[in-house]
C-alpha cells in the first residue's frame, strides 16, 4: 500500500489515509465514512486529496469535546452521534467505513455494528483498528497488561505505579505518581470495554458481516514507512509470514479486522442457482 500520508501523524492515521487513497484510486466516486474520527484529520486529508470523505463522533467526555473543528464542517462533513447511537446519515451511503480505536470505548458494541452495516452499501466494507481483551500493551495509559489486572484490586494499582516509576505512561504532566495511577485506572475503568476476539466477532457475524484478519496488511504499511526496514515490507506478501505477523500484531497492537457487509438477497439467488 503506498504512503501517502503526512508522515508527522500517527502510523494509524497514515494508513487509512493511504488506504482511502487505495480506494479512490480503484473507484472515483468512493464514499468513505470516519467513524469516531475525533478531530477530523483523516477525514480531512482525504478530502483534500478528493476524497469524498466524512466523519461522525460521539465526542465523549473520555477524548474531548473540544476539538479544533471548523465550524462549517460540524454537521455537514462531520457529525455528532448521538446518545442513542444512531448515525445522521441514510442507509446505503457509503461504499466503506473505517475507524481508528474506537470499539474498546463503546459500552454496546452491537448497536455501533448495526448502524454501521446499515449506512454501508450492499457488499460494502469496514476496516477497523482497535485492541482486544489479548493485547498486551495497553495503548491509552502506556503500562502494559493494566487493563487485564481485576478492576479496584491492589495488585493493578501497585502493578501500574511501579510501571510509572520506571518512567513508563502517558499524560503524565506534573500529577504525582499515586495521583496518576489513580486518574489513569479510573480513565480505563470509565472509558475503555476490552472484550474477548471470540465476543467481538460473534457480534460482527450477528449482525451480517463477513469478517476477515489483516493485521499483516498493517504489519507491512509500518515496515514501508521505516527507513532501514522498508525494504522488507513484501515478506508480508509470503503466506506463511502472514500467521505470525497477525499474532504479533494482535498481542502488541490490537486486530485490523476487514468486515464485508452480506448481501442476503445474493447469495439465496447464488443458492437457487
Amino acid at each position: 500500500m503506498q504512503n501517502v500520508a503526512d508522515r508527522t501523524m500517527h502510523p494509524h492515521y497514515q494508513y487509512l489515509i493511504s488506504l482511502g487513497m487505495k480506494l479512490h484510486e480503484q473507484q472515483r466516486d468512493v464514499r468513505l465514512l470516519d467513524y469516531g474520527c475525533g478531530a477530523g484529520e483523516v477525514v480531512f486529508a482525504l478530502r483534500e486529496r478528493g476524497v469524498d470523505a466524512f466523519g461522525a463522533d460521539a465526542f465523549y467526555e473520555g477524548n474531548t469535546r473540544q476539538y479544533h473543528i471548523p465550524d462549517a464542517a460540524l454537521g455537514t462533513i462531520i457529525r455528532e452521534i448521538p446518545a442513542d447511537g444512531k448515525l445522521n446519515f441514510p442507509a446505503d451511503s457509503f461504499d466503506h467505513v473505517i475507524s481508528n480505536q474506537v470499539f474498546e470505548h463503546v459500552t454496546d458494541l452491537s448497536v455501533v455494528l448495526k448502524e454501521i452495516h446499515r449506512v454501508l452499501k450492499p457488499g460494502g466494507e469496514l476496516i477497523t483498528l482497535f485492541p482486544t481483551a489479548d493485547v498486551i500493551r495497553e495503548g491509552h495509559i502506556g503500562v502494559p497488561l493494566s487493563h487485564r489486572l481485576p478492576r479496584g484490586s491492589a495488585l493493578r494499582y501497585w502493578w501500574t505505579y511501579t510501571w510509572r516509576c520506571c518512567g513508563y505512561g502517558y499524560h503524565k504532566a506534573d500529577k504525582s505518581i499515586a495521583q496518576w495511577t489513580k486518574d489513569s485506572l479510573d480513565w480505563l475503568d470509565r472509558f475503555t470495554f476490552y472484550r474477548k476476539n471470540s465476543e467481538v466477532r460473534q457480534q460482527m457475524a450477528a449482525q451480517g458481516f463477513d469478517v476477515q484478519n489483516i493485521e499483516h496488511e498493517m504489519v507491512a504499511f509500518r515496515l514501508s514507512l521505516h527507513r532501514r526496514l522498508r525494504h522488507t515490507a513484501w515478506l508480508m506478501n509470503l503466506r506463511f509470514m502472514q500467521a505470525p505477523a497477525r499474532f504479533a500484531f494482535t498481542r502488541l497492537g490490537g486486530r485490523v479486522l476487514k468486515l464485508r457487509k452480506l448481501v442476503q438477497p445474493v447469495l439465496q439467488t447464488k443458492r437457487a442457482a
